[in-house]
Parts: structure tokens; sequence; C-alpha cells
């Protein structure tokens, strides 16, 4: 069984995933047509697939570039993923795609599926997530303000969240038609009409580099260093914690805060290193994303918060929740003190998370898991998750109060058929009455 692994990268996510298949003995090669931006790097050394790879780097290089330049490497990136997907259709017998990743707009599905070619194709959030509860969709118009500023959302930014929700609309459909297997998590998959694999059933593939602690001393020995790695400071819920920071300090909690953003991987994982427990996000859909999962395996606990906390321990067994504080963002404040004061539960629940991620999301584990749905074996029945199972819609990045505004003005503008959500009729009706409710 040969496997392609392409064509984007995820936080190293797919790096770490061909790893663990290559420790396991099984043959995967990993594609991404683009360098991540924070070096977690590529395996490939042919000559199709580095060639498709320097022709988008060229094309991006052109942008600026004058009409029928531009128009020349289209044509050739175009040409460039041609002959990348019939040599990929010759050589490989497993497609494990995701993060949004096509040669052709998922056109190539059909095909592959044709060919009798298995694909297993992973959701990581904005891809099936409804565009109307995606904070991170909705971030550019939010940029100018806090995201409780009257001025949110203008007419122009419904329009843009219909056009994205119908084009996430019709990827989804078209990935549910052709791919073997799915696999998402319950809280970003609303826009889902399929049964599909729950994401933390299978893993977040995370691996240990080693890092020696910073030989600086500290200042004080009662400090408690606390980290924050933002990628987005409005749908990570920055503004809240550094003022959730401020107030504790202000109430004589010995806390030193950092941040950290935009940086190159390692750079991030030697500011955990130095760190005694991180803050990852407010409004987040999962107990456990990249960077509190990266801060677990060096043994550092994380605070999470997100609506979604209510919902977790229905949705998921207990082996697939992974050891976080998830609470509700009201308790932010709440659940940094906690983690601030008692340097007992501090280490206890470090010690936990390490040890969740090491024996069941390293590489080879997460790997094992892959292979056994890229096999075609039995999948066990508490991995699977209906869609008409669902009830969450509080989103991801955003607040309530701003996904009301955002849901009121999206249903009188384009009608409740265009919340793309019609299999689950429950969660319709949830969604109907909480837009229905007036501001507190």
């Amino acid at each position: 069984m040969r496997i392609f692994i392409g064509l984007t990268e995820v936080s190293g996510y797919y790096a770490r995933l061909q790893r663990g298949l290559l420790d396991l003995g099984a043959e995967a090669e990993f594609f991404p047509l683009q360098d991540h931006r924070f070096g977690y790097g590529s395996s490939s050394h042919h000559w199709v697939p580095r060639f498709a790879q320097w022709c988008v780097k060229q094309r991006i290089a052109a942008l600026d570039a004058s009409s029928l330049r531009r128009l020349f490497w289209l044509s050739l990136v175009t040409l460039s993923r041609a002959i990348f997907l019939i040599w990929a259709l010759i050589r490989f017998d497993v497609f494990l795609m995701g993060g949004g990743s096509s040669f052709f707009r998922f056109h190539e599905l059909r095909l592959m599926r044709l060919l009798g070619r298995r694909i297993v194709y992973t959701f990581h959030g904005t891809d099936s997530r409804p565009a109307w509860m995606d904070g991170f969709c909705q971030g550019t118009s939010r940029m100018s303000g806090h995201h409780s500023s009257v001025a949110f959302p203008t007419d122009s930014d419904i329009s843009v969240y219909h056009r994205v929700n119908e084009e996430r609309l019709d990827t989804v459909r078209r990935i549910e038609r052709y791919a073997n297997v799915i696999i998402n998590a319950p809280p970003q998959a609303q826009l889902l009409t399929k049964p599909y694999v729950i994401g933390l059933a299978v893993g977040i593939p995370v691996d240990a580099v080693s890092l020696d602690e910073p030989s600086e001393p500290r200042a004080r020995a009662s400090v408690v260093r606390v980290l924050h790695s933002p990628s987005f400071h409005i749908g990570k819920g920055t503004a809240e914690i550094r003022a959730a920071i401020q107030r504790l300090q202000r109430a004589g909690i010995d806390l030193e805060y950092t941040e950290i953003s935009n940086r190159p991987h390692m750079e991030v994982r030697q500011a955990i290193a130095a760190c005694d427990f991180v803050v990852d996000q407010v409004y987040s859909d999962s107990p456990m994303a990249g960077f509190a999962a990266e801060a677990a395996l060096a043994g550092k606990p994380a605070v999470v918060c997100g609506y979604y906390s209510a919902y977790h321990e229905t949705d998921l067994a207990p082996y697939m929740r992974p050891p976080s504080l998830y609470c509700h963002p009201e308790r932010l404040e709440e659940a940094i003190r906690a983690l601030a004061v008692d340097g007992a539960h501090r280490e206890e629940l470090g010690t936990q998370a390490k040890e969740f991620v090491e024996k069941n999301w390293s590489p080879r584990s997460v790997a094992s898991r892959y292979l056994r749905l890229a096999s075609g074996e039995p999948v066990p029945s508490e991995w699977m998750y209906h869609p008409e199972q669902n009830r969450y819609f509080l989103g991801m990045g955003i607040d309530e109060q701003s996904l009301r505004k955002v849901l009121q003005q999206y249903l009188r503008r384009f009608g409740d058929s265009a919340l793309g959500i019609d299999a689950a009729v429950e969660l319709k009706r949830r969604v109907l009455a909480f837009a229905s409710q007036d501001e507190p």
C-alpha cells in the first residue's frame, strides 16, 4: 500500500503523520505544494512535485506583475498540477488529504474513485464550519475594532459570509460524495450530512524535540510564567487574556506573561520550555488543539476556554478527551488563577497531559489509526459521529453576542435555508431559537 499525503501542511500535522507512517514501515510520501511559513519542512525530492511546487512559488511572486505574466504562470501551475496528478495516480494507492487541499478544486476526487484509489480526507476546521459561526472567517471585518463593536457586521460582511458558506457547502458535498473516509470534529462539522470519524478518536500527531530548560535564573522564585501564542489575536481572544492577566497581577498574583506570535516552530517550543503553563484561547471548540498539545508534550498544562466545553463530554468518549483546564469563556480568569496559585494542581495536570499525548498522540499512534482507515478495516462504532447528533453552533473564535448579531442579519438577508444545516433538524431549531433572542 503506497500512501500519498498532501497537498497542504497544517501546523506540522502531516509532516508528523508521515514520520509515524514511516516508523510503522508504511510507504508514505508527503507533498506540500508550498513551504510552511513556520518551517515544518517537506519530504519531497521527486522532480514532478518539486516542479509543481516551484510553479506555485513563481505564480505567487508574480501576483503584482502584468496580466500577461500572471496568465503565463497560472497556465504553468495548471499544467504542472495535471502532470503531478497523473504521476501520483500511477504511483499511489491511498490518498490522505486535508486542510482544504486539492489538485483541481476537488474535481479530481471522482477520477481517483473511478481508478480505485482510496481517499481519506481530514477536515481541520474552517473548511467544514459554517461561515456565519466562524470567527476566523469573520476576522478581516473585525480587525478594525473590538469584537462587540456596533459596526460589526456590515451588510458587506454578511454578503461575504454567505458567499463563503456556499463555497464551503459545495466543497463539503463533493468530498462527501467521493471520499471513502472523512475525519472531522463535531463542533466544526455542521455542514456535513454523512457520518464521519471523530478527529479526537484519531488524534493529533505531536512529537518531542529535546530542548534545554532556559539557563537564565528567575528574578523571583515565586513568579509563575504564563505563555500565550496567538496566530490571530481577535479569534484567539488575546485581548481578553491580557485583561484577565492584568486583573490577576493587580490582585497580587505574581504572574509573568509572555506572548509569542508568528515565529518559527522551534522558537515556540523554546518559549513553552520556559513557561509554567499556557493559555491557548478563549473561544476554542477543542479541549486541546495544536498549541496546547505542544505544551502538553513538555509537561505544561493549558487553560483552554470555549463554549464547546459544555458539550464535549457528551460527544466524546473519555479516552478521546485530552486533559486540559477546558471551561466556559466566562471562567477564563478563574481558570488562570487556579493554575497560578496551585503549583501541585498545575504539575498534576501537566503530567496527565504529557502522559495522554505521549500514549495517544505520538506520530506512531496516530499513524496506526490512519493505516486502519486507509486499509478499509472496520471502524469502531464509538469513532463514528452522525450529523443529526450535533447540537453545537456557538462557533470558534467568536463570542455569543457577536454571533447573535451575525445570525440575525444573515437570516434577515438570506433566510434559514442559507444556513446550510437542513440535515440536522434539531441543530437548526436551536440556531433559530438562539437568533430570535434579544441581546442581554
